[in-house]
Formats: C-alpha cells, structure tokens, sequence
C-alpha cells in the first residue's frame, strides 16, 4: 500500500516510496487524476462540457424557460410589428391600422379587417341628402308620402279631390231622400213617437216623453227656488271666476291653477337657459340640457354664422362644443366667473393656515418649519383659469420661503391636502399639481411647477422678481392644443410665459398655500378672483378637449 517516505528511516529509498504515493493521485505530468477527484467529492468537467442533467433541476427549469422566451430580435407577430423588444402595434383585436392621424381624424373601419384614420363623415344638413329622402322640385303645400317601391318618402302634391264620388254622383253634387238607399225608412224609424222623440199630436206628451215635464212651461224663477231661467236672466252672460281645487293637468286652486302636467305627463324642475323639456318616463318629464341627439357638426366656431341649438363647432385649440341656445357672435370660450370671494364655508384651511373670510393667512412670522394652504371646495372642470389675488408679504427678520397659488388634480387630492414646507410653499410635494411660486427665500423667483400624477416635479420656467410687500398678481393658464401657456402678471406688467406645459388633470381645485423653513414670514392672501376659461356662457357646453 502506498506510503509518505518516514523521515529518517527511509534513506536511500524516499524517493520512490514518496514517487509511488503520489501517483496513485497524480499523472505523470503532476495533472490530478479524475477518479481522485470524484473520490475527493469534486466534479470533473466532461471535454465536451456540462449535460443538463449533471445541474440542479431549479437550474435545468430555468434554462428551459430562458430558451423558450422571446429574445431580441425576433420578429413580432399577431397584433403586433417589427422586432422585439421594440414592436409597433399594428393592429387592434386584429384590425390593421393605417394612415396617420391629424386633429379631428377618427379611427374609421374601412372593411371588417381594416381600419383607416379619417375626418368623421358629417350629418345630412338638409331632408335631400338624407338617403331615405328624394326630393325633386319641391313647391309650396306640397307633402311626403312613403314609396314603398322605392323604399323612399317622396315629395308630392296634396290630391285636390280625394272623393271621387257621392252615392254614385262625381262634380258638384246636390242630393235628394232618393238618393241615400233606406234614408226614408230609417229616419221614420229613429224619430216614431215610441223612441221617446216626439209627439206633435200632443204638447205634453212630448214634454213628457222627453223628460222635461212642466218645467218647460215655466218662467223665470227666484234663486233658490226650482224651474228654468229666462232667456235674459243676467245670470246666463255675466262672466263668473271658477272656484275650488283644480284636476287634471291642472294643481293649486282656481281662479289661478298651475298647468303641472301636460296631457297627463308630469313636469318638474326649473328650466335654464338651453335647457329641454325632457321625459324621464312615460308619466314624467323634467327640464335638462339636451342630449347630443339632433346634433350638427358645422366646422369652426366663427363669429358670424347664427348657431342652432344642437350646432357642434370646433373651437381652435380649445375644443368641441355643443350649442345650447341660438346664438350669434357668442365665443364659446367666453371666460366664466367662479368666485371672488374667501367665504370661510367655500374654503377648507389646512396647516397652519387661517381665513377670516376676507384675508387668508397661510403661515406667520412666528411659524418656522411650517406650511399652510386654503383649498376651494367647488371642482372646476379644467385647469384652464384666469387669477387675480394680492398679496402681502412681510416678516421682521428674513423673509422665507414664499407663497403659491395653483390647482389640485381632484382624482389624487382631496380638498383637506397639504404640500410641504419652505419652498414648497404648502402645495408643492403632492402628485397632481399645476401652480406658480412666489419665492422670497434669497432667490426672489416667480416660477411655474407642476407636478404628474406620480409626483415627479417639473418646473417649467422663472423670471426674477421679489414678491415681499403687498402685490396684485394675475396667473392665467389657457390651452394651447394638447399642452397650456402659463402666464403671470406682476401689478400689471407681464413678467412670465411659458409654453409647453402639460398636465392631465381635469376636474381641479384651486388652491393658495405658502411655507416656511428656517426662517419665517407673514404671507396674506386677499382680494382674489377665479375665473374659467372656456366656461359655459349659456350658449354653448363644452364637450371634447384638445381639438
């Protein structure tokens, strides 16, 4: 069996007892022997590498998973176009696409496999271009009857004699008993003395036979007492107001009843400019604006053309609107007042904040590290607005950090939300917003920010500006195709615009907040005005955005 060489007892011969241990690990060229290191526990690589089956089976199954994923650079199939990891989606639920899309184009079905974008077809303007009407030479008087033939209503004179004969007689016809078959006979029959209609035999037979007894022979007679009145008792032309309760469509009491249903319909509500009587049921109907039925699409909106109730126009860069009451010369982007007022009950304070109901004081010189802001309860339906506020800034030491106005996306924030402090101004810090600063904080800067509904900031410009003291600013946002142009006013002046800015939100609420870090300040708002741009004037309601 083979040995190590014992020191100092094998002289002369360790070479070879140490040779022969070491080659029953080792090859001639001193490379470990595979079966050595199997024994050891270890594993010998094959020449012609590793066979799945020597690898764990979570790493098999891997492997298995990596080979049947889609690699890069596979060409795409199905709904879908080009390569992986970039493909282009080509079509929906198998539908090709094709073309490019411009403002207004709809995505249009041009067969059952394709699809195609396209200005949508707009509505017949008159009964001609209606394909279910032919109209050829219309005069007046003239009427529409169905051709069932031609599966059409057709435009035709009203028959002039529609009778074409009497009892056999045609022209002008004059008629005698003999001419009406039985006529004599039937009315003998109808007017016999026994059908209760007369007796001219007998005065008081008749009378009698017809139910009228001797009152028919009576004169005139006293109130209260019974008989007939003479033909000029006063009683039988002056005029009388009715009285009692009302029935019918009629409610309250005469003589002033009000008309509360129309043949049998009930009406309710109180009717605005626009609105529709509209049925809620069969048996109810309430005033409403009216629906899109009946609509017209009639291109830009422009100042001269008279508009129908149900004309839908494209006002440039604002949208699609609907006409609600006939009009001229009304832009539907006419700038609506929401308020003007700091009613304590419109306003909900949150931080530090406090509202007297005619200033609101967002944060004192006293509150370090601290924010606060005022929230208006009422949503207004886009961040399209129009602002005027003053403000008074002031501290004893160094002013900081600012104060803000801006508007909430109303599907992340409630209107108890507060935003952070110092330069963020009670506002800033949440997702969904759209505001300008007014920053006192060393930089003296009125800047535009917003905020994604993640919450990743995007401050999209700045003018230099100190906003300490008392101001009046005017911020007004206004949409500019699928983005808004930012702008604000210092005391009158334009110092501020920006393009480009993008936000998703609709529904909003305004909101006016400051803060304070190290330092602190007194930060007042007052005197404030909101208006929406694009509002609805009364004419028209808006129905589409970006258009």
């Amino acid at each position: 069996m083979s040995r190590l060489p014992v020191p100092g007892s094998d002289d002369n011969t360790w070479g070879a007892i140490l040779n022969d241990f070491l080659i029953v690990a080792h090859n001639n060229d001193g490379t470990l022997q595979p079966s050595a290191i199997t024994a050891a526990g270890g594993y010998v690589k094959p020449s012609t590498g590793i066979p799945g089956t020597d690898l764990s089976s979570a790493l098999q199954s891997s492997i298995a998973n990596a080979d049947s994923a889609v690699q890069p650079g596979t060409t795409a199939s199905g709904d879908l176009s080009g390569t992986y990891s970039n493909p282009t989606v080509a079509k929906l639920n198998g539908i090709a696409v094709s073309g490019t899309p411009a403002t207004g184009k709809v995505l249009t079905a041009t067969g059952s496999a394709a699809a195609s974008w396209q200005t949508p077809a707009s509505s017949p303007s008159t009964l001609a271009s209606d394909t279910d009407v032919t109209i050829s030479g219309p005069s007046n008087n003239q009427v529409l009857t169905y051709n069932a033939g031609a599966s059409k209503w057709i435009n035709q004179n009203i028959p002039s004699a529609p009778v074409t004969s009497v009892a056999g007689k045609t022209g002008a016809v004059s008629l005698v008993e003999g001419d009406v078959a039985n006529l004599t006979g039937d009315l003998a029959g109808k007017l016999a003395v026994a059908n209760n209609l007369s007796d001219l035999a007998s005065a008081g037979s008749a009378r009698s036979n017809l139910g009228l007894g001797t009152a028919a022979t009576q004169s005139k007679v006293a109130a209260g007492s019974s008989g007939v009145l003479d033909a000029t008792d006063p009683t039988t032309t002056n005029s009388r107001a009715p009285t009692g309760s009302a029935g019918g469509d009629l409610s309250s009491t005469y003589p002033n009843p009000t008309v509360s249903k129309i043949n049998g319909v009930a009406i309710s509500g109180t009717p605005a400019t626009g609105n529709v009587l509209t049925a809620t049921g069969t048996t109810t109907a309430s005033w409403a604006a009216p629906s899109s039925a009946g609509m017209t699409f009639q291109g830009t909106w422009n100042s001269s053309t008279s508009y129908p109730v149900g004309a839908v126009v494209i006002r440039t860069s604002y949208g699609l609107y609907v006409c609600t009451a006939t009009n001229t010369n009304q832009d539907p982007i006419a700038t609506q007042l929401i308020t003007t007022s700091l009613a304590t009950s419109a306003w909900q304070t949150n931080g530090v904040a406090t509202n007297d109901g005619s200033t609101a004081t967002l944060t004192t010189s006293s509150q370090t590290g601290s924010s606060g802001n005022i929230v208006y309860k009422t949503l207004i339906p886009s961040p399209a607005v129009d602002v005027t506020f003053s403000t008074n800034i002031n501290s004893s030491g160094t002013p900081a950090d600012g104060i803000g106005f801006g508007l909430f996306d109303s599907s992340i924030n409630s209107t108890t939300a507060l935003g952070g402090t110092a330069t963020n101004v009670g506002i800033v810090g949440r997702p969904g917003i759209l505001m300008v600063r007014f920053l006192t904080w060393s930089n003296n800067t009125v800047q535009i920010t917003g905020a994604d509904s993640s919450g990743t900031v995007t401050n999209y410009g700045s003018a230099g500006f100190n906003p300490s003291g008392t101001h009046t600013w005017r911020v007004v946002f206004t949409p500019n195709g699928s983005a808004y142009t930012g702008t604000v006013y210092a005391d009158g002046s334009q110092i501020l615009t920006q393009n480009g800015i993008t936000t998703t939100m609709t529904n909003c609420y305004p909101v006016f907040g400051a803060g304070t870090g190290g330092s602190a300040e007194n930060a007042l708002v007052t005197s404030i005005s909101i208006s929406q741009i694009g509002g609805s004037s009364g004419y028209w309601t808006k129905i589409a955005s970006g258009v």
